[in-house]
C-alpha cells in the first residue's frame, strides 16, 4: 500500500521508519567500529550487529514490497553524518541524484538500492536532540543517561536488559529500542502532518517553511504568480558574482563583543537586557529595498540626505585614519575588503586602520557615526532605493507561529515547536544561492554546477537583500540602544551579543527608561503588524527590551526576579555570570552558574571545578580542562580491528570508514594580536578614560 507523494514522481509507502546504530571508539588507535545497529519498522524494532546483516534484512524488505521505480522506503535517521561516515561505503548508492549533501561529510538525504531513502530528522526539526524531539513530537522518550561509551563494546557483546536486573529500570537494550521508536514514531507525525501539508518532504525545517510560504505566495498572485518572480529579479544583483560579492561584505550576522576595560574583572553592579525576538521585530518593519538604483560615487551628505527621506542605500566606502571612539570597535576584520597593516584590532574587530575599505548599508553607516571617527571617507558604488515592508507570504505565517507560541506560553503549555519555527524564518532570509552542488555515487564524491544564477533566482521567494537588511537593522537597533543610554545616563554597555546587553552600575531611571520605550514600541508594533495581520495582545512584547537579569544592588529576596551576583569575561562568547533565581517549583531562591564559553561544552566548568568560587578563580587565559569534549576523528581507508570486550568475548571487526570520536582538552587563549594591544594600551589610564561608550 502506497503512502505519501514526495514531487517528482517519488512515492513513499506509508511505512514508518527508524534507523540507528551504536558504536565504539578505541582513542589509543583512534579507530571506531559498529557493534549493534536497530532498525524500527510501524514500531517493531529488529537488531542485527554486522553490516551483512544489516544489507540482508534490506534485501528481504524489498523482496516483501517488490518496489517499483519510484517508490521509496523513508527511513529517519538522527544526525545521519555520523551514522553515514560508517555506512555510505557499505551501500550502493548508484543515482547520485537520489543522494543530497550540504557538503562532503554533511548529508541530508542518502539513498540505498534506488529504494530505501535516510533522511536527517535533526535537520527536519531545526537541530534539536533526539531527546528534544521525542519531547515534542513522540509519546516514547529517550531513555534516561547515554550508554557508557568507554565500555569495550564488540558484535559478540551481550547488552544489558531490563530482565537482567528485574528492577523496570531501562537498560542498555531499552535505550537502543526507544532511540528508533521515536524516529518511527516521528515517522508517523510526518507522514500525517507534515507531507499533506506541504504536498512533499522538505529536507530541513528551513525548507518546510519554505514551502508553506511558497504556497501562500501563489495562493495570493494565482495566475499572476510569474509576474511576482520577475519583478523579483529585477530587485536583485545582477548576477552570481555581485550577489557573492555583496552577500560576504554586506551581510554581518550579530555582535558579540566585550569591553575590554573589564576583561580578566570580577564585576558585581550589572544588569542584563535582552531584546524578545530581535530578527521577527525587525522583520514586520518597512526598512527593506524596493529596488536599488545605482548611482556611483557620492558625497557623505549625499547619504545622510537619503537616509533623512528615509531611503536606504548600500555602497561601498574606504575610510582614511579611522578609529574607534569608545569601547567598542565594531566592524570584524573578516568583513573588510582591504585593511592596512597597521590596523589594531580589538578581539576580531577594527579599533584602528590607516585604510580600511568595507561594504556597507545605510544602517551601518549610522552605527558608523556613533562609533567610529575618521580623517575622510571616500564612497562609491552607491545604489539607493526607497523602502517596503518585507513579503506577506513570508511575515504572515510568521506572526501566526509568534502568535501560537506566545498563546501556548500564556497557558503553561510547551510552546517550542512555534517558537523554532519562528525563528526558522529569518533562517530562510539568509539562505544562500548555490554555485555549485556536492554529488555522491558509488564512484565517490564530486562536484557538479548548480542551477543557474537566473533559475534560483527566478523560483526564490526572497531576495538576498532581506536577509543582509533584518541584520543589518537588528544591529543598528542594538549599537544605537547602548549609545543612547550612554548619552542620557552615562552608563555603558560593556558586554554585547546579538540581540542582548550588559550595562555596567545601572539606575532605576534606567529601568524606568526602558519600560516608557518598550511602550512606544508596542505602540509603534500595531500600524506595522496590521500591514500583514489582525494585531492582538499576544503581539505586545515583540522586539521589546526585557530586563532578563537586575544587579545584584537592587536584589530583594522577596523578589521573583533574577539577580547578578557577578559577572566575568575574557571576550567575546567567553564569559561566566553567577546568578540568585527564583526557583518557581519550590518558591525559593538559588544559586546558579551561567556559563559561555565558545568551544567549550555547557557545565563543563562548574563539573571540573565544582564550586562557583573556584569558577571565577580558574576563568583565566590558559585555563586548560581535559577531556572536556569529543572531536571527529575520520578515517576513509578500510581497516580490520580486533576487540575484547568486558565480557571476555573477542571479535574482529571490518569498516571500510569511520568518525572516531576521540576525547580532547579545552585550553582558552586569547588573541595574541588583542593580547598585546590589551596590555600595551588599555591598561593604562589615560586610555581607560578616553574611551567612553
Amino acid at each position: 500500500m502506497y503512502g505519501n507523494k514526495n514531487g517528482k514522481g517519488i512515492t513513499f509507502y506509508n511505512i514508518t521508519c527508524g534507523f540507528d546504530c551504536e558504536t565504539y571508539t578505541d582513542t589509543e588507535k583512534q579507530l571506531a567500529y559498529m557493534y549493534i545497529w536497530q532498525f524500527c519498522i510501524n514500531g517493531v524494532v529488529i537488531k542485527g550487529r554486522t553490516y551483512e546483516e544489516l544489507l540482508e534484512f534490506f534485501g528481504r524488505i524489498k523482496s516483501i514490497l517488490k518496489p517499483k521505480e519510484n517508490n521509496r522506503l523513508l527511513v529517519f535517521i538522527h544526525n545521519i553524518s555520523y551514522e553515514a561516515s560508517f555506512f555510505l561505503h557499505w551501500f550502493n548508492c548508484e543515482n547520485a541524484k537520489d543522494n543530497f549533501f550540504k557538503e562532503e561529510r554533511k548529508p541530508l538525504k542518502i539513498t540505498h538500492d534506488c529504494f530505501i531513502e535516510f533522511r536527517d530528522s535533526m535537520a527536519l526539526v531545526g537541530g534539536d536532540s533526539l531527546e528534544g524531539l521525542a519531547k515534542k513530537y513522540t509519546n516514547t522518550q529517550k531513555c534516561k543517561g547515554d550508554l557508557d561509551y568507554t565500555i569495550p563494546r564488540n558484535c559478540k557483546t551481550k547488552l544489558t536488559t531490563m530482565a537482567d536486573y528485574n528492577d523496570n529500570v531501562p537498560r542498555e537494550e531499552e535505550y537502543c529500542d526507544n532511540d528508533v521508536l521515536i524516529l518511527s514514531e516521528f515517522a508517523r507525525f510526518v507522514f500525517d502532518d507534515i507531507i499533506p501539508k506541504y504536498k512533499k518532504l522538505p529536507m530541513t525545517q528551513t525548507g518546510l517553511l519554505t514551502a508553506e510560504c511558497t504556497n501562500l505566495l501563489k495562493a495570493n498572485y494565482g495566475k499572476n504568480i510569474d509576474l511576482w518572480y520577475e519583478s523579483n529579479i529585477k530587485r536583485s544583483p545582477a548576477d552570481f558574482d555581485t550577489y557573492t560579492i555583496q552577500s560576504n561584505f554586506l551581510y554581518r550576522g550579530g555582535y558579540p563583543h566585550a569591553c575590554v576595560d573589564i576583561v580578566e574583572e570580577e564585576i558585581t553592579d550589572l544588569m542584563g537586557v535582552d531584546i524578545t525576538s530581535s530578527y521577527p521585530y525587525v522583520m514586520v518593519q518597512p526598512i527593506f529595498p524596493k529596488k536599488f538604483e545605482f548611482v556611483g560615487k557620492v558625497t557623505e551628505d549625499r547619504v545622510n540626505a537619503d537616509i533623512q527621506k528615509g531611503f536606504v542605500s548600500i555602497f561601498i566606502a574606504r575610510f582614511v585614519n579611522i578609529k574607534s571612539k569608545g569601547v567598542h570597535s565594531i566592524e570584524s576584520k573578516h568583513k573588510c575588503l582591504e585593511l592596512s597593516n597597521n590596523a589594531i584590532i580589538d578581539n576580531g574587530r577594527v579599533y584602528y586602520a590607516g585604510e580600511m575599505l568595507v561594504y556597507l548599508t545605510s544602517w551601518d553607516w549610522l552605527n558608523y557615526q556613533n562609533y567610529y571617527e575618521w580623517k575622510s571617507v571616500e564612497i562609491t558604488a552607491y545604489e539607493v532605493s526607497e523602502t517596503r515592508h518585507l513579503y506577506k507570504h513570508i511575515v504572515q505565517p510568521m506572526l501566526k507561529y509568534y502568535k501560537d507560541k506566545a498563546q501556548l506560553k500564556a497557558q503553561g503549555l510547551p510552546y517550542a515547536i512555534p517558537k523554532a519555527k519562528v525563528n526558522s524564518f529569518y533562517g530562510m532570509c539568509v539562505k544562500r544561492l548555490n554555485g555549485e552542488i556536492t554529488c555522491y555515487d558509488n564512484n565517490g564524491f564530486s562536484t557538479d554546477e548548480a542551477k543557474t544564477y537566473e533559475e534560483q533566482v527566478s523560483k526564490s521567494i526572497t531576495c538576498c537583500y532581506d536577509g543582509i537588511f533584518v541584520s543589518s537593522y537588528a544591529r543598528y537597533r542594538l549599537l544605537t540602544f547602548a549609545s543612547d543610554i550612554y548619552n542620557k545616563f552615562g552608563i555603558a554597555s560593556v558586554y554585547m551579543d546579538t540581540d542582548s546587553q550588559k550595562f555596567l552600575h545601572p539606575t532605576k531611571d534606567l529601568i524606568n527608561y526602558i519600560n516608557e520605550l518598550n511602550l512606544k514600541i508596542e505602540y509603534d508594533n500595531k500600524a506595522n503588524i496590521e500591514f500583514y495581520t489582525e494585531y492582538s495582545p499576544e503581539f505586545s512584547d515583540l522586539g521589546c527590551w526585557d530586563i532578563e537579569y537586575l544587579p545584584w544592588s537592587m536584589y530583594a529576596p522577596e523578589s521573583k526576579n533574577t539577580y547578578i551576583k557577578r559577572f566575568k569575561t575574557l571576550g567575546a562568547k567567553r564569559y561566566i555570570i553567577e546568578l540568585d533565581i527564583y526557583d518557581k517549583e519550590t518558591n525559593t531562591r538559588k544559586i546558579k552558574l551561567n556559563q559561555t564559553i565558545a568551544g567549550l561544552p555547557k557545565g563543563k566548568l562548574l563539573e571540573q571545578y565544582r564550586t562557583i568560587e573556584k569558577c571565577f578563580k580558574e576563568f583565566s587565559e590558559n585555563m586548560i580542562i581535559s577531556d572536556c569534549k569529543l572531536y571527529s576523528h575520520y578515517v576513509d581507508e578500510p581497516y580490520e580491528i580486533t576487540v575484547t570486550d568486558l565480557q571476555g568475548n573477542t571479535d574482529k571487526h571490518i569498516e571500510l570508514s569511520c568518525n572516531a570520536l576521540i576525547p580532547t582538552t579545552f585550553n582558552l587563549t586569547l588573541d595574541e594580536i588583542w593580547q598585546e594591544w590589551y596590555v600595551n594600551y588599555v591598561s593604562t589610564r589615560d586610555a581607560r578614560e578616553q574611551r567612553i561608550i
